[in-house]
């Protein structure tokens, strides 16, 4: 029961996050970007955009393991995927997928250590997300945001925690 009233929890808080007109605030998305980030959990990344302010994007990378005091205490591998709809409080003309956003996200962890105090064991775990974020990108193909969410993470013997997530992007478009 409690699982199922996180989830709800999560879910309806996403619903409607901002009303708007969309036409005065458009983002223009690309069909695609390659991107690195290099910052908190490195990763390779690939956006492509699936409609009108709307992408998936998937991810590759290294995500920190954390203990249950939150103190990192270890590395995996990971493979995410996450669904964003854009929006804009600022210029209209914003392009590049630059905006903020909001959405769902799933992050399959493989390979993790099995840690003396880590919920993980050594196979896999998945979190799930609700998230709200911004990103900015500049000419160049400098780029940097940051994501916020909140969610669960089971791993393979099916025990669920309370998974906050931040995490801050900086890196380079491709």
């Amino acid at each position: 029961m409690k699982k199922i009233i996180i989830a709800l929890l999560i879910f309806s808080s996403i619903g409607k996050v901002h009303a708007q007109d969309s036409t005065a605030n458009y983002i223009n998305l690309t069909d695609h970007k390659f991107s690195i980030n290099l910052l908190l959990n490195p990763a390779i990344s690939y956006e492509m955009k699936i409609a009108e302010q709307q992408s998936l994007k998937f991810g590759l990378g290294l995500t920190s393991i954390v203990d249950k005091d939150g103190n990192a205490i270890g590395t995996a591998s990971f493979f995410s995927t996450a669904y964003r709809k854009y929006y804009s409080n600022k210029d209209p003309k914003l392009s590049y997928n630059s905006g903020s956003y909001y959405g769902f996200k799933g992050k399959l962890i493989l390979d993790a250590e099995d840690l003396e105090g880590s919920i993980f064991t050594p196979d896999k775990a998945v979190q799930l997300n609700g998230i709200w974020g911004f990103q900015d990108n500049y000419k160049g193909g400098f780029y940097w945001g940051g994501t916020i969410g909140a969610g669960i993470t089971i791993n393979r013997d099916y025990l669920t925690k309370f998974s906050p997530l931040l995490d801050l992007q900086l890196g380079f478009n491709l």
